[in-house]
């Protein structure tokens, strides 16, 4: 005979229905939260900030809160979350535990020289950040062989936007 499986209310049990989604949830931020303690992702992935506490999920990164806004503004299509405030699910987790900004790195400054354009400092101005971010992601200035054809940066509609403002030379 088949097992009878019995609905039991979360009133009537001794259990609520939202604890195996929290433990979850905590299981997920902590995973997250360990891979931001890693030596490469302390440091934000597009300037030189300390304790980035945002997710760039598009480039699998760490980011601070600036240029978190700014990944907004030039990606308009672009998911940022904030490592403490959001809920993620585990193929975001997975994602960012797989990337990293020390890939992303690799990635998307691998023909990047000190002479070429410097890396915004910590604290820099928005304006800074995004010329910054328009060289690395949108026109691929650094890009390594093949990095392009492995990663969708951006809408048509950023791109457009961003050549209209700052027609490449």
């Amino acid at each position: 005979a088949a097992p009878t499986l019995v609905f039991v209310p979360a009133s009537e049990g001794h259990l609520s229905s939202s604890k195996p989604f929290m433990a979850s949830a905590d299981r997920l931020t902590r995973a997250l939260k360990d891979a931001l303690k890693r030596p490469e992702n302390r440091r934000c992935a597009d300037c030189q900030e300390k304790a980035p506490s945002y997710c760039q999920l598009e480039f699998r990164t760490f980011v601070c809160a600036t240029c978190a806004a700014v990944h907004r503004e030039v990606f308009s299509a672009s998911k940022i979350k904030s490592v403490g405030m959001a809920t993620f699910t585990t193929d975001e987790v997975k994602a960012m535990r797989a990337g990293g900004n020390e890939l992303a790195r690799k990635k998307w400054m691998a023909n990047w020289t000190s002479d070429d354009m410097e890396e915004p400092p910590a604290g820099s101005h928005r304006g800074e950040i995004q010329l910054f971010l328009e060289e690395k992601y949108l026109r691929k200035r650094w890009t390594g062989v093949g990095g392009a054809a492995t990663t969708t940066t951006t809408t048509t509609a950023a791109t457009t936007a961003a050549t209209t403002r700052n027609p490449p030379p």
